[in-house]
């Protein structure tokens, strides 16, 4: 007896996943990674969670990239295993994490007081919620938190660089994102104690204070001859020529910081040129107590009037506008000396003093010869002060003479000389470097008489050199160019500075050029026209300057995100101090002074091509080396809903969204199959083949920026190609409740299980190892259908699937009968399966064709049959297919015999009978069953077609019945009966037929017979 076996498969579940933790993570992605207990498998995992909390993702490894993820905002994960069926799982483990919120944008510094500023910036909406921390300045080491996208930052260091780094920081109070920087300069005080010294006709001496600590700063000065942009200024003093003479001018001072941008508060300061000398200053009309004073002066030097003392009184002052007045009031015969003084337009500011002594005529004119000896020679005449214009000469008077005046010769004077009374004079009207030659001769009192002759030849001053400037600047040498003196008759340079001899350099044209210093370094020269004798010097002409710094080497970027670049170079070696100016994408037009030899930016967009310039920057913050670029491009992001679109036995075909916000982007693609390098792609798509079916495949997309190289995070995907479709599904055993299945692996494929689906199934299937499964519990003659997949190793990617229909067995029909039987015929019935569903039969037997009939109901019939024959049937249930039958019902029986025919007596004695009759015609061999009087109840079975029956008395009335029976012994025909007396004596036989009564005529034995 065969026994039917189910088999059951079930998978226990999975340990829960370990360690759960997340790295890498963006404001829009990150990477999640667990671990797993070896040796508890194998196991995929579903990882719910993310950007739509429905969503599963169905991982094979221990870490998954999750993408498309709000920025700033609290994210749960589930991880949970599940056993190789792909249903059974185990305990899920949950993680809450925050992703990055992204960089604040657009940071910048508003309300700059020298100790203040407010910080400003701009960030996303939608990103978040979040608050900000601020970290630089005087805050605290922690930074301050600021729920704003604004703060104000006091108790700052005037006039110096802060730097401020705003990270925006998620809900839990820890996730941050990326910081950004800014560094500013608070303002510089303004300076104090702004005033003049050293003024001259053209130019002046400017000097301030500054408070210490507060800096460092240079000073630009505006104003007066300068530049519009203003002359640059290390200390607290500067020396401004080129100014018009007693005239006006106004300056502005302003401290600026290291960056050379930020400037304090301006101070400003108005102060006048001193006016040149009067001229030809002489007299005329004299009388005793009168006399007209007349003088020259220059043109547009001014506006001016006159301060004009001496005559009667020489402390009184007396101020004129023209250049002419009439003194008077003064006494007769006497001398009188005057001094003219230009002064400017404030009224306050004066020019040098311009003497004149003359003798008023005397009322009476005594004439009486005198006779002088000759003074002496005059000694130590020597220059007080030379100016570009103007001479002023001293001389001590000869030792031991009466009272004498000097007449002075020389350069621009009357041929006849001046008279002077006083041991000095000045005089001007030269030209700038221009040689001059005076002779001082003392004079007796007669005014003719005079003594040797004393002489003096120098030169005036050259003016000062203008347009004092650099035409080149390298990193270890300096070339000056100046403007030469305008007016001055032929004059050489004197050149010192940075490097120079102490005595400097005599140069005789307007540029020179000198070498040997540091990059980056403070170098001062000055330079001073020097007239014909070489030592006649001019006001000096400085500058200040730095050498140029040498080029940054190794720029290059150290961080490269979707949104940002970090930036690191090595600094120029064998400078001085210098900072930086970074140019380039995203930045202002005047760059980011940085002071760090790395900065950062962002505000970017992802696979954005971006460029920078780093130029190194000496102390001044403008004298730059030469530039150092980069070209690069930012990360793409993350190509996201990377799946398969097609999968065959053999090939993938790939699909992806591209990076939202990126610049145009390429994609590699690499995995199984294909080259190390990858494969280039332009589309968001591809395909690749000439895989085993059911096969383990993996494959990275990465963005990749239009450079080929800037590659963004990689999406990954693990799936299996499918397996081939199984063959030669069958059934190998069918019973009314059950169906063993068999069929062929996939050829070529790598190892796979089968889903089994069907009726009686779960939905989900039976996931089977073998090639072969059975299952129970169906109704007889139901109609079921399997289908059976193969399945790759992840428990889901699946083959096309191989189905099959059939039909249960039904159960065997019972009760099967015949209701009549006649000699020709059979009529049969039987009870239908129980429990099935609806059947037809099948008969066959005796007479039937080979194929048998086909009955829907329970009963049938048929015909044909020799009387006495034995005929055979049997009846299968079967299906609604026609096909799939039951166990077959038989049964075995005989036609009943014809009647026997002439049935009559042979003999008759008065104790015996001898009967005989003729065997049914046409009828299989039977016997013959005679029952009656006195024989037993079941009769006599016969073989022949006669018998006698003895043990009757003597006319006794007999009856007997004939029956054909079949071979079997029970079917019987129809049955023939015959009644009969038997013999008796004649006188016996009457008296005994009297007494019995009977009512018939007495007959003769003989006429019974």
């Amino acid at each position: 007896m065969q026994q039917n076996r189910e088999v059951i498969r079930v998978f226990l579940a999975p340990l829960p996943v370990s360690d759960l933790q997340v790295s890498e993570i963006t404001p829009s992605s990150l990477e999640l990674n667990w671990n797993y207990t070896d040796g508890c498998g194998p196991v995929t995992y579903i990882v719910t969670g993310g950007s739509s909390p429905k969503e599963e993702q169905i991982v094979s490894g221990t870490s998954a990239v999750i993408s498309n993820l709000p920025c700033g905002d609290e994210i749960t994960f589930t991880v949970v295993a599940v056993a190789a069926d792909g249903t059974t799982e185990g305990e899920g483990k949950d993680l809450s994490v925050f992703t990055i919120p992204l960089a604040v944008s657009d940071l910048w510094a508003s309300e700059i007081t020298p100790s203040s500023l407010v910080l400003n910036w701009n960030y996303t909406d939608g990103c978040g919620p979040v608050t900000y921390i601020i970290t630089g300045g005087s805050l605290p080491a922690k930074g301050q938190s600021v729920s704003g996208t604004s703060t104000v930052i006091s108790d700052l260091p005037c006039g110096d660089e802060v730097t401020f780094t705003v990270v925006a920081v998620a809900a839990d109070g820890t996730t941050e994102g990326e910081g950004k920087d800014l560094s500013v300069f608070t303002n510089p005080l303004a300076i104090s104690d702004l005033w003049a010294s050293e003024i001259t006709p053209s130019s002046v001496v400017l000097n301030w204070n500054y408070t210490d600590g507060c800096g460092p700063v240079t000073y630009i000065v505006t104003g007066g001859s300068l530049p519009a942009k203003g002359q640059v200024v290390s200390g607290t003093s500067t020396l401004i020529t080129d100014l018009p003479c007693g005239d006006e001018v106004t300056f502005t001072v302003v401290a600026v910081a290291a960056d050379g941008t930020t400037q304090g508060e301006a101070k400003d300061f108005s102060v006048f040129t001193t006016p040149l000398p009067v001229s030809d200053l002489q007299v005329s009309e004299i009388t005793p107590s009168s006399l007209v004073l007349s003088w020259n002066y220059t043109d547009s030097c001014g506006p001016v009037t006159y301060i004009i003392t001496g005559g009667s009184s020489p402390a009184e002052e007396q101020i004129f506008s023209g250049t002419s007045t009439v003194i008077s009031d003064l006494p007769c015969g006497d001398e009188v000396t005057f001094t003219v003084v230009a002064v400017a337009a404030d009224g306050t500011t004066e020019g040098e003093g311009k003497d004149l002594s003359v003798f008023t005529i005397s009322l009476i004119h005594l004439y009486v010869s005198f006779s002088f000896t000759e003074p002496a020679t005059v000694s130590n005449l020597h220059a007080t002060e030379i100016t570009t214009t103007s001479v002023a000469l001293s001389w001590t008077a000869p030792v031991g003479c009466d009272a004498v005046t000097y007449i002075v010769t020389g350069s621009s004077l009357p041929n006849e000389g001046w008279n002077v009374s006083e041991t000095s004079t000045s005089t001007t009207g030269f030209k700038c470097g221009e040689q001059v030659s005076f002779t001082v001769v003392a004079t007796a009192a007669d005014g003719t008489t005079q003594g040797a002759p004393q002489s003096i030849s120098l030169f005036t001053k050259p003016a000062t050199v203008s347009n004092l400037h650099a035409t080149e600047i390298t990193t270890t040498s300096v070339a000056l160019s100046w403007t030469a003196p305008v007016g001055c008759d032929a004059v050489t340079y004197i050149v010192t500075g940075s490097s120079l001899p102490n005595e400097g350099w005599n140069v005789s044209e307007t540029s020179t050029s000198t070498t040997g210093f540091k990059c980056g370094e403070q170098v001062s020269f000055t330079v001073v026209a020097t007239a014909a004798d070489g030592t006649t010097q001019g006001a000096p002409q400085s500058i200040s300057l730095f050498t140029k710094p040498a080029t940054v080497s190794n720029l290059h970027a150290t961080e490269i995100t979707t949104t940002s670049v970090a930036l690191s170079w090595t600094a120029p070696v064998g400078c001085d101090a210098v900072t930086y100016i970074v140019t380039g994408s995203s930045l202002p037009n005047e760059g980011w002074n940085v002071s760090e030899t790395s900065t950062s930016t962002t505000g970017f967009k992802c696979g954005e091509q971006v460029s920078f310039t780093v130029v190194a920057t000496a102390a001044d913050g403008t004298t730059q080396g030469a530039p150092q670029s980069i070209s690069l491009f930012t990360k793409p992001a993350t190509v996201s809903n990377l799946h398969a679109t097609e999968i065959t036995t053999t090939s993938v075909a790939l699909s992806w969204t591209a990076p939202v916000g990126c610049d145009a982007v390429t994609y590699i693609v690499t995995g199984s199959s294909l080259p190390n390098e990858g494969w280039n792609v332009s589309e968001t798509s591809t395909s690749t083949t000439g895989f085993k079916c059911g096969e383990q495949v993996s494959f990275t997309v990465v963005a990749t920026a239009a450079d080929g190289t800037t590659q963004g995070a990689p999406q990954s995907i693990s799936l299996f190609t499918k397996p081939a479709t199984v063959s030669n599904l069958h059934a190998t055993e069918i019973t009314t409740t059950s169906v063993a299945l068999s069929w062929t692996a996939p050829v070529g494929c790598d190892a796979v299980t089968y889903i089994v689906t069907g009726s009686s199934l779960p939905n989900e299937g039976w996931n089977v190892s073998e090639t072969s499964t059975s299952t129970t519990g169906f109704k007889c003659g139901e109609q079921v259908s399997f289908t059976v997949v193969a399945t790759a190793a992840d428990g889901t990617t699946q083959g096309a699937p191989q189905s099959i229909s059939l039909f249960t067995k039904p159960a065997t029909v019972s009760n099967l009968h015949a209701t009549e039987i006649t000699t020709t015929s059979v009529g049969l019935s039987w009870t239908a399966p129980v429990g099935c569903d609806a059947v037809t039969y099948i008969v066959t037997g005796s007479s039937l064709p080979n194929e048998g009939w086909n009955v829907s109901e329970t009963s049938t019939s048929t015909t044909g049959f020799k009387c006495g024959e034995q005929v055979s049937f049997t009846v299968v249930a079967t299906a609604a297919d026609g096909t799939t039958q039951g166990a077959p019902q038989s049964i075995s029986l005989f036609t009943k015999p014809a009647t026997v025919s002439n049935l009559h007596a042979t003999e008759i004695t008065t104790t015996s009978v001898a009967l005989s009759w003729t065997a049914p015609v046409g009828c299989d061999a039977v016997t013959y069953i005679v029952t009656g009087s006195s024989l037993p109840n079941e009769g006599w079975n016969v073989s022949e077609t006669s018998t006698s029956i003895t043990g009757f008395k003597c006319g006794e009335q007999v009856s007997f019945t004939v029956v054909a029976t079949a071979a079997d012994g029970t079917t019987q025909g129809a049955p023939q009966s015959i009644s009969l007396f038997t013999m008796m004596p004649e006188e016996q036989c009457y008296m005994d037929m009297h007494i019995l009564d009977f009512k018939y005529e007495y007959r003769n034995a003989k006429d019974l017979l």
